[in-house]
């Protein structure tokens, strides 16, 4: 199985100015690209480091309070 180092992509993510946009625009593509990439770390898919997953499981719970209030 090919694991994925960290990317471009989750620094993307957990960027203030990208998290903010997304909220806004599609709060729940944000809240399954991060059950995504959670669940490709869990797998053994992904080889992230533990600061990057706790900021994902903290913007998954943070991003529950979004989908809830809308």
């Amino acid at each position: 199985a090919m694991v994925m180092k960290q990317t471009g992509l989750c620094r993307t993510l957990l960027s203030s100015m990208v998290q903010e946009w997304m909220r806004n625009v599609n709060p729940w593509a944000l809240q399954r690209i991060t059950e995504i990439l959670l669940e490709a770390s869990q797998r053994g898919y992904w080889d992230a480091s533990p600061e990057i997953l706790q900021d994902l499981q903290s913007l998954l719970i943070s991003m529950e309070g979004v989908i809830e209030g809308r």
